[in-house]
């Protein structure tokens, strides 16, 4: 199973938008994302995975989003 940063760099990658851009959306800063795309082991709390989600317009529900799929 892939890894939280591995998944969510391949979703930047895809869209082409950068951490910056991400943090902006998602209402967070660059350090936290920059955190959790360089630590394989980082899962961040649910309401950061929504956030992202949907600034990455992405389903956040277990079923859909891989992210939500990964075990802490």
């Amino acid at each position: 199973m892939q890894t939280f940063s591995v998944i969510l760099y391949n979703l930047l990658k895809q869209r082409g938008i950068s951490q910056r851009m991400l943090a902006e959306m998602a209402h967070t800063t660059e350090a936290t994302i920059s955190r959790y795309l360089g630590d394989a082991k980082r899962m961040p709390r649910i309401d950061l995975v929504i956030s992202i989600a949907e600034a990455l317009n992405v389903s956040w529900k277990k079923e859909k989003f891989p992210l939500l799929q990964l075990q802490r």
